[in-house]
């Protein structure tokens, strides 16, 4: 099944903040994970502001997205000492 992918501004500018290599590990995983199967390769998170929030985990860092239907939204991403909160 193949997902849209929808970027928020505020997702592509925590990517651009990020240096070339994490930038290459982030796409990377979004492709060969994040729009192959979101639900086998995430999880949902639990008392989170945004119902059905779903995280990817990338190394030290983390993808926070939402799908409906073929939709996939890149909420925020970011260094998982910061992302929470």
């Amino acid at each position: 099944m193949a997902y849209l992918l929808v970027y928020s501004k505020r997702s592509a500018k925590d990517i651009s903040k990020l240096d070339n290599l994490v930038k290459k590990k982030l796409k990377q995983a979004i492709e060969h994970k994040l729009l192959a199967d979101p639900f086998e390769h995430s999880v949902k998170l639990k008392d989170f502001p945004i119902e059905d929030t779903r995280r990817l985990r990338v190394g030290n860092y983390r993808i926070l997205f939402t799908i409906s239907g073929k939709r996939v939204e890149i909420l925020r991403v970011g260094h998982r000492r910061d992302i929470y909160r």
